[in-house]
This record gives structure tokens, C-alpha cells and sequence, in this order.
């Protein structure tokens, strides 16, 4: 199985998953796509090889950081020094697939008879944004939260007005927002209006609420549908050797604009001992949710101890048992659900835990896990060495990768806590 993700911070909410599953489905492609929260970009690349990833989709904050990284950068990436997909083979292949997604949806609305343009924002998408704008011969404004970065864009392109209050124009053809959180703006949009609005911000759609009486509006989704299409084109080429892929726009369209019903449970996967029971037990506390260990319901519903079942009735009836155990939590609600390192080595579990559950995949180095693992209680360990407890791991590596909604790969629970907690709020807490 081909392994893809999208990585940023946060990227919980992200929509990536659903466009490119679904593209792997109707290719008929071995493959899958999950969502990766990555808070050291240092770190990136060794997480990315203990995943065993074949690319991956670079949002924010980090476009501009991973550039770095990259063996063969496109010419696009060359020039704006920001990348948002990569491909890893024996080196780094980076593309700047935005770009050709932004350049789409500027043509699209005829961007050639707009004169008064605002950019809001300062980051890599403001700099794709205005690079192309330049080249099309276009003078621009732009604003941002703070004004450091917004002068380091305006040192190098020589289209571009910074603005304050006392300087923005009373209309505009055109604001496109680049930016995550528009609450510093909210006064800006008092004193100007706009005929064409176009924001990048999917999750929130911030701007249309700024600016009710727009004529039109190019909303996140379409700038990550045309992404989309460029970036599974490199997939297709590099990783599928495929030239004859289907896309199907309108379907995906519409895939990403149904109102997805959030799911009340978060399931905990991963490895024994790498922490699932410490986050689970605290997140239920903190979040004030419910919590449901299968292991230990599996020795409630057995009368006896995992250890026992193994010794007296050995493994394959272990696992019948825990198939049966993780049906129950069809019927939970609120419940943070700790699972057993072994719940997702069969698929029928994969598709119950997925249909009844939002699941976070934690993932450690395997060599800290085996640092942290107690053998004596652990039957499947309790004979192994470390090169066994890793084979036990790339084993079931894709497993708990294809169950996975979000995957999250920490060193120490102290500061991974916090973060995960964060990041499952946003989930909660999503329009």
C-alpha cells in the first residue's frame, strides 16, 4: 500500500483526505491518505520515514520550511522558494502545486480586467498570490497582522503598497485572503467593500462574513480541488507510473461542499505502549468525555485476564474476542476509546472503528516504545527482542495508518499532550 498524507499545524479539519481517497478509489490504486500533525518540522523527515510515506501535501505553517528539504525542486518552487508537495523516492522531488491552482482561479475570474486588488496576508500563499499577480502586470495592495513580513514582500516585488487604515481605498475589484485568522482585519472591512472575493480559508470562510454584499465568491475549496488535480497528476506519474488517471471535478466539487457529520468518539490506535492509555484516561478527563478501554472490557467479558486467555485459549481466540468487544462501541457516544496495540490488524475492526469513531493514530519511534514496554504483562512481547517488537511494527504499520484519521507522532507525553488535546478541540469545535 502506497502511503500519502497532508501535513501542518493544525490539520485536523483539513479536506484533503476526502479528494484524494476518493481519486485513489475510483483508480483503482492501492493507496491511502491521512492527515498529519507535525509540530517539529525539524523532525519532519524522520517521521516521514518511519511512516514509510511516498509524498506528501505541505499546508501551513510550514510551505517556505520544507523547501529546504527538497533534491528537485520545479521551476515554480525555485521561484517563490515554498513548496506544498513532495515526493519521496531515492531523493526529494518538491512541486508548488498552488500555484498552478491559484493562476486557474485567477484567470477564471478574469483577472486581467481587475484594477484595485488587496491581499490580505504574508505567508507563502500571499507570496504565490502576488508573484503571479506581478507577472500579469498587476499593482497590488496588502495588508497583514503584523507588518515585518508584509514589508519583506514589498522589498522584492515593486507592485505591491503596504496599507494601513488611513491609506486603504473605499472599494475594491478584488480581496483575496491568504491569512488563517481575519479578526485583525474586521476593522479594516468597515472602511472598504469588495465586488470579488476570493479566500483561501475553507475552514472558516471568514471573508464572505466580513463583506455579506459580495457579487461573487471563490471559496478554499476550489483552490484545493485545482491543487489537487495538479498534485495526484505528479502521484500518478511518479509513484503509479499511471498517465490515464480519472478526476472527476464535479464529483469532488460536491464531496467537499456536503456538510460532513462530526463523530462523537475518538479512538486511540497505535503500538503497545505507546501511550494510549496515558492520553486516552487524561483527554476523557480534560474534554469531559467517557472512557472505554477495549483490553479492559475484553477481561470483563472473558472473566479473566488478557494474559490467561492467551495461555489457555492462545491468540486467535483473544482476537475473536477483541472483534467482538469493538463492535460495542457502535453504540457509544462521547467516549474516548483505548484500544489494544493489535485492534487493527483485521479490517472488519478498521471499518467499525472508523464508522463509530474519529481515529488518532499515535506514533513513536519504536526504539523509545521498546524503552517504555513492560514485557512480563504483554503476551505477544513477552518471549520477543527489539528486532522482533519492530517487525511486529512494520507489520501492522499499514493497518494503522489506512485506520487513521489523523496521525500524531511524538517523543514524550508531557508536551505531546497538550498539543493533541488542542488539536481535537479544533475538531470539536469546527463550523
Amino acid at each position: 500500500m502506497k502511503k500519502f498524507a497532508v501535513i501542518g499545524n493544525p490539520i485536523i479539519n483539513s479536506a484533503s483526505p476526502i479528494i484524494y481517497n476518493y481519486l485513489f478509489k475510483i483508480n483503482n490504486l492501492d493507496a491511502y491518505y491521512s492527515r498529519l500533525l507535525v509540530t517539529d518540522i525539524k523532525n519532519g523527515l524522520d517521521t516521514f520515514h518511519l511512516l514509510k510515506l511516498d509524498a506528501v501535501n505541505v499546508t501551513m505553517p510550514y510551505k517556505q520550511l520544507v523547501y529546504g528539504w527538497v533534491d528537485y525542486p520545479d521551476e515554480i518552487s525555485k521561484i517563490t522558494e515554498t513548496c506544498n508537495t513532495l515526493i519521496f523516492k531515492e531523493q526529494i522531488f518538491g512541486y508548488n502545486t498552488d500555484y498552478k491552482a491559484t493562476y486557474d482561479v485567477l484567470h477564471k475570474i478574469k483577472v486581467d480586467s481587475l484594477s484595485d486588488i488587496l491581499v490580505i496576508g504574508a505567508g507563502s500563499t500571499a507570496i504565490t498570490v502576488v508573484d503571479i499577480l506581478k507577472k500579469l502586470n498587476k499593482q497590488i495592495d496588502i495588508i497583514n497582522r503584523t507588518r515585518e513580513n508584509v514589508n519583506i514582500i514589498s522589498s522584492f516585488y515593486d507592485n505591491v503598497r503596504v496599507i494601513n487604515e488611513d491609506t486603504v481605498k473605499e472599494s475594491y475589484d478584488l480581496i483575496t485572503n491568504t491569512a488563517s485568522d481575519l479578526s485583525f482585519f474586521k476593522h479594516y472591512s468597515k472602511l472598504t467593500n469588495a465586488k470579488i472575493l476570493f479566500d483561501f480559508n475553507y475552514m472558516k470562510n471568514q471573508l464572505c462574513k466580513l463583506f455579506p454584499n459580495y457579487q461573487y465568491l471563490i471559496d478554499g475549496f476550489e483552490i484545493l480541488k485545482n491543487q489537487a488535480f495538479y498534485a495526484f497528476n505528479h502521484f500518478a506519474d511518479d509513484i503509479f507510473h499511471s498517465k490515464n488517471v480519472l478526476f472527476e471535478d464535479e464529483n469532488i466539487s460536491e464531496l467537499l461542499r456536503q456538510k460532513k457529520s462530526k463523530k462523537s468518539n475518538f479512538s486511540l490506535i497505535g503500538m503497545t505502549s505507546v501511550g494510549k492509555t496515558e492520553f486516552a484516561r487524561s483527554l476523557a478527563r480534560e474534554l469531559n468525555m467517557d472512557y472505554f478501554s477495549v483490553d479492559e472490557f475484553i477481561e470483563k467479558y472473558a472473566g479473566k485476564s488478557i494474559a490467561k486467555i492467551f495461555e489457555e485459549q492462545g491468540e486467535s481466540e483473544f482476537r475473536k474476542i477483541e472483534a467482538n468487544v469493538i463492535k460495542q462501541i457502535s453504540s457509544l457516544k462521547n467516549s474516548i476509546i483505548d484500544t489494544g496495540g493489535g485492534s487493527c490488524i483485521f479490517n472488519e475492526n478498521i471499518e467499525m472503528l472508523k464508522s463509530h469513531s474519529f481515529v488518532v493514530f499515535l506514533a513513536r519511534k519504536p526504539e523509545h516504545i521498546w524503552n517504555d514496554v513492560k514485557t512480563d504483562n504483554r503476551p505477544i512481547l513477552k518471549h520477543a527482542n527489539y528486532e522482533e517488537f519492530l517487525s511486529i511494527f512494520n507489520r501492522r504499520l499499514d493497518n494503522y495508518f489506512k485506520c487513521s484519521d489523523l496521525i500524531y507522532s511524538f517523543a514524550k507525553f508531557d508536551t505531546a499532550f497538550q498539543v493533541l488535546k488542542n488539536e481535537l478541540c479544533n475538531y470539536l469545535n469546527a463550523d
